[in-house]
């Protein structure tokens, strides 16, 4: 049996001698976090019904004290109360420590009461002076920034007891958990208490509660700490004093990036949730100049020592930024002054090394007006001269990107704004080493930025989209794959020239030029495939490689014969030492899909309590046991990667020690589950290729997978 979180409370507590060696400390709550799409948005990490016992919270307080040496905390799902308990009392002011916290990550929590530097009391009495200096590295994650406004019109948060609700569970399925939320998502914004709600749903909410938990959930659905009189219930005005947050997430996050300006290296804000909920922002002032105040709020501060300044994942509604808000060029909207508040920032800060920003937020589609032209080209140079790793990203596409938008576009202003900084920024970059695109941005523009990145000695390139960012391997709306897809898969799904792509594919990239002068050539005209273009300009010095985008991937078990030319010039790239990509693996077996099936079986596969009862028996599997064993098996699904890819490596790449590692990513499962095969593909005795070893298949979920991921993190 594990030991239980109040165990090793407990142990840590009582040996200072064990807490003295913990660096690293990292809480997690065991049920999987909200899918980013589809509950991420509508969670908001405040239940007052999770590890609320003022024992606990005692014990976090005990255990901390003994923990003088961690210099790395991790809080990824953590409950609010543990949060809260954990960030205040590692940062109190008056804590007595051999080093301080070098390295936090806040990822799909609260922070809004755990980081707050003005809160003038707790309930659990935790200290109220925090001392946040000393941090260098600090990446939150996943979690909402937005300004304060009235109750949101939909939220739910996990809770002891409530009615169950069906969650992704990370691996392709759902599980039920309790949760405390409104039950109409669409309800008006003054439904803000269970007296406005149906008979029928007030039986739902209550059945589902202890009655020890009623007036903690109360507390949690309001946000208050008494219960208002029956006169506060029935006034819907009372609403914006029931928000959960005393002090808005976007106001605490700012104090806690000014607290931290003096050390602080590198600041991540990865996937934050920032748009208001009210947002309608075009009919709701306030909600939009609150938007755009955390943003400048940024911009207004200093950190001497910034090396890495990241803005990911900025790819769906909610986690957009303000449109008209730019790094290097006057707003388009109205902000609270004219200073170029943005462009202040950049020049403060000379000395990045990392940048990462959405592609269509760099300039905006207007010319650039003379008054800020030379500094605007003084930091762009500077920049060039510095980066090393650039990452850019948009919003995705809303089923499929396409190959080009220089005819029609969705939205021809955020089209220019994508190309001005392919054409005035990305060709005055001279030492980037790692490129990442991600989004709905087409095929072409990220061709142009690879293009335009002739003059660096790129080693990683990562490219991610809805579609396969090499082309498209299943033909016009998938007509070439011989298995039958549903219309969602293959809505707008472009065909490419066939002829064209097999008499360039197969031949020699072309050699670039030493004067070679960038000019942006959008559309897609009968061209080489994009492995041939990667090739053509950086196969010297690539070593890392990641093409993610399921619709027009390859097929695994059954690839088009397009697949070929598309990836032959993969034997160009000699210095490759990592190959990810995804791949479509086709789970049909007559007539019908069994995704469900495979996944347990995989699953099962390494659970050594499954394994133990695994039935041994002379006789030859027969129909779907055997196609599940032939072609589904870990190691059958590691075969067939080898001999899939091993043909298009580089044999020098091969032949290196330790050969190529190779990561093949399929999507499987009714809700996307996405599991990923890892193996190292090199040459054997007699020159073939053989596969080193496998690990997998293996959802992001999985304990190694996770911890494999957090621990690599570039700039963290």
């Amino acid at each position: 049996m594990g030991t239980s979180r109040q165990e090793k409370l407990v142990i840590l507590a009582t040996r200072p001698n064990i807490a003295a060696c913990v660096q690293t400390l990292e809480h997690r709550c065991h049920l999987p976090p909200p899918a980013i799409f589809h509950e991420l948005p509508r969670a908001f990490f405040s239940s007052q019904t999770l590890s609320t016992d003022p024992r606990t919270i005692r014990l976090v307080q005990l255990a901390v004290r003994q923990m003088t040496r961690v210099s790395t905390l991790r809080i990824v799902f953590g409950h609010p109360g543990l949060v809260d308990a954990l960030v205040r009392c590692f940062f109190d002011v008056g804590r007595e420590k051999v080093s301080p916290i070098r390295r936090l990550w806040l990822e799909n929590c609260r922070i809004s009461a755990a980081c707050d530097l003005s809160i003038e009391q707790h309930p659990y009495r935790l200290p109220l002076l925090l001392d946040f200096d000393g941090l260098e590295r600090l990446r939150v994650r996943r979690l909402p920034l937005r300004p304060k406004s009235d109750l949101p019109s939909h939220h739910w948060v996990h809770s002891r007891g409530g009615p169950f609700w069906d969650m992704q569970d990370g691996s392709g399925g759902q599980y039920a958990a309790t949760v405390n939320g409104d039950f109409e998502p669409h309800a008006e914004e003054t439904i803000v208490a269970t007296d406005n709600l149906r008979d029928s749903e007030k039986q739902a909410l209550y059945a589902g509660h202890v009655a020890d938990y009623r007036t903690r959930s109360m507390m949690a659905y309001r946000g208050g700490l008494l219960d208002p009189s029956p006169d506060e219930l029935a006034d819907d005005t009372q609403g914006a004093l029931w928000a959960r947050e005393r002090r808005s997430s976007t106001d605490v996050a700012l104090g806690l990036f000014a607290s931290v300006s003096r050390t602080l290296t590198s600041l991540t804000l990865d996937w934050i949730l920032s748009m208001p909920c009210v947002l309608e922002s075009a009919h709701n002032y306030q909600a939009q100049r609150s938007w755009v105040a955390f943003f400048l709020g940024i911009f207004e501060l200093r950190f001497p020592h910034l090396r890495a300044f990241q803005l990911r994942n900025a790819v769906s509604l909610e986690t957009r930024i303000p449109t008209g808000l730019f790094l290097l060029d006057h707003a388009t909207i109205q902000t609270r002054n004219e200073r170029s508040d943005n462009l202040r920032f950049m020049e403060a800060h000379q000395n990045l090394q990392c940048l990462a920003w959405p592609m269509d937020h760099f300039f905006s589609e207007r010319p650039l007006r003379t008054d800020i032209a030379q500094r605007v080209a003084a930091v762009i140079e500077s920049l060039g001269r510095t980066l090393v790793d650039l990452r850019v990203d948009s919003l995705y596409a809303r089923v499929c990107e396409s190959k080009s938008e220089s005819v029609t576009s969705p939205s021809p202003a955020a089209r220019e704004r994508r190309r001005r900084f392919i054409e005035d920024f990305v060709p005055k970059m001279q030492r980037l080493q790692s490129v990442k695109i991600e989004g709905g941005m087409p095929r072409d523009e990220r061709r142009e930025v690879i293009r335009a990145l002739h003059r660096c000695p790129l080693k990683k390139l990562v490219m991610i989209g809805v579609s396969c960012p090499i082309g498209n391997t299943w033909g016009y709306e998938g007509k070439d794959l011989q298995e039958r897809l549903s219309r969602d898969e293959l809505e707008e799904l472009e065909g490419e020239d066939k002829d064209e792509i097999w008499k360039l594919g197969m031949k020699d990239p072309l050699t670039i030029c030493q004067d070679f002068r960038f000019e942006a050539q959008y559309g897609w005209p009968p061209s080489a495939p994009m492995i041939s273009t990667i090739a053509s300009h950086h196969a010297n010095t690539i070593e890392e490689l990641k093409f993610c985008g399921y619709k027009g991937s390859p097929s695994l078990l059954e690839p088009t014969p397009i697949t070929t030319p598309m990836l032959q010039s993969l034997k160009y790239f000699h210095n490759l030492k990592s190959l990810i990509m995804s791949f479509w693996l086709s789970t049909q077996y007559e007539g019908a899909a069994q995704d469900a099936e495979i996944i347990r079986y995989w699953l099962n596969a390494r659970s050594p309590a499954s394994t133990a009862l695994v039935l041994i028996t002379d006789e030859e599997p027969e129909g779907w046991e055997k196609k599940l064993r032939t072609e589904y098996a870990p190691d059958a699904l590691a075969w067939r990667m080898t001999s899939f890819l091993g043909p298009y490596l580089s044999e020098t790449a091969k032949a290196r020690k330790g050969g190529v590692h190779v990561r093949g990513s399929v999507c499987v499962g009714d809700w996307g589950g996405i599991f990923d095969v890892d193996l190292r593909i090199g040459k054997g005795v007699l020159g073939s290729d053989v596969c080193f070893g496998f690990t997998g298949p293996r959802e992001e979920l999985e304990p190694q997978r996770r911890e494999e991921k957090m621990e690599t993190r570039k700039w963290f």
